[in-house]
């Protein structure tokens, strides 16, 4: 979509911790400048003067739901701010959901990369019980399934499925395409898609906003590592790459789901590293810049759990320093989707005994927060 010579305006909000005050904000977004001012709607007046967007942030950030960290402010977009940006934006952009299928999910790298090579974002994420989603009436209405779970198991013990959310232009087509051009043995029992965005906004409410599944984790907190795939990674559509980079004859992507945090959060979450590593607070800027993908990576039962897991999956990641992991271990995930030290596509559990601690950080901290 292009935004070429125009003013974008857009709802934010930010929460004042110190005061405990939720501020609202009218923002101007200027394109193709990357140029933004911001206007206090309490009060009516200029809060920040026309200025350059940090080099973090880009025009396409700027979609209602998303998070973007501008000045050290955690900032929410909520809305339009007026008819003509609403009229623009909002019909350039189409959402759509895709339930992949406990027989498909090991196919999860590849399916989601597949849609993110067609220009498409992953707004949202979550793996969950097959077995769990067929009691709830609800869901198996919207997703028109039955309660005879071995219809969709086709003989795979497993019982996880993902929901995901993409947006963009033409998403259904695309997707839809997409769904012919995989040839799948059995479509409705291998992948579901949504018949529209009103039936999207359906699954998705199911999934990543009713109170029955805001809770609902397929974590295992054993035997874990704990991985990270980046905002940066995930604004240049790399999720479907980074998963399948990993060996899926080795490791189970046992629970997956995207998360926003804020600073506070990131800073928390990265503690360890204050005054150890250099680039302390970049990292955390870094990580609270825009959505995270949080995994839990188990070994596969069939693997001799010879090598701790987190020690094991370290060498899947490669070194921290990019260039170093690009020359030694270039098939590594850093050495193929890091661009340097701070965004180096995924963080990895470090010690191995904070392989569990780190991956209840996510899944049962923050989701406990919910």
């Amino acid at each position: 979509m292009e935004r070429n010579d125009k003013e974008l305006n857009f709802i934010v909000e930010w929460f004042d911790k110190q005061p405990q005050i939720l501020k609202r904000y009218l923002l101007k977004l200027f394109m193709p400048a990357s140029e933004v001012e911001m206007y206090d709607l309490s009060t009516n007046r200029r809060f920040l003067k026309r200025t350059k967007l940090p080099s973090h942030i880009n025009g396409s950030d700027f979609v209602i739901g998303n998070r973007v960290l501008l000045f050290s402010r955690d900032l929410s977009i909520v809305e339009y701010g007026d008819n003509a940006t609403r009229k623009l934006l909002a019909t350039a952009r189409e959402k759509m959901a895709m339930i992949i299928m406990p027989t498909s999910y090991k196919q999860i790298g590849n399916l989601v990369n597949q849609v993110e090579l067609k220009d498409l974002n992953v707004t949202n994420i979550k793996s969950f019980s097959m077995q769990k989603i067929l009691k709830l009436d609800r869901a198996t209405s919207v997703l028109g399934l039955v309660s005879d779970k071995s219809i969709y198991s086709n003989g795979v013990s497993e019982d996880l499925a993902v929901a995901v959310i993409f947006e963009g232009s033409n998403t259904f087509d695309e997707i839809k395409e997409l769904q012919e051009q995989l040839h799948f043995d059995n479509p409705t029992a291998d992948i579901l898609l949504s018949r529209n965005s009103n039936h999207a906004e359906e699954i998705a409410h199911i999934f990543f906003t009713s109170v029955s599944m805001n809770r609902m984790t397929t974590a295992a907190f054993d035997n874990c590592t704990c991985c990270l795939i980046k905002p940066h990674a995930v604004k240049l559509r790399t999720i479907g790459a980074i998963l399948d980079t990993i060996p899926s004859n080795e490791y189970d992507i046992s629970a997956i789901q995207l998360f926003h945090l804020e600073r506070a959060m990131a800073a928390e979450f990265y503690e360890i590293y204050e005054g150890l590593a250099a680039d302390f607070n970049n990292m955390v800027d870094e990580l609270c810049s825009g959505p995270v993908i949080a995994l839990e990576i188990r070994h596969k039962a069939a693997v001799t759990d010879t090598e701790n897991i987190v020690k094991s999956f370290r060498k899947v990641v490669g070194p921290w320093d990019v260039q170093m992991a690009q020359e030694l271990f270039p098939d590594s995930i850093r050495g193929k989707y890091g661009v340097s030290s701070v965004k180096n596509a995924v963080h990895c559990t470090d010690l191995a005994e904070d392989g569990v601690s780190e991956v209840s950080y996510f899944f049962d901290v923050l989701i406990g927060n919910k």
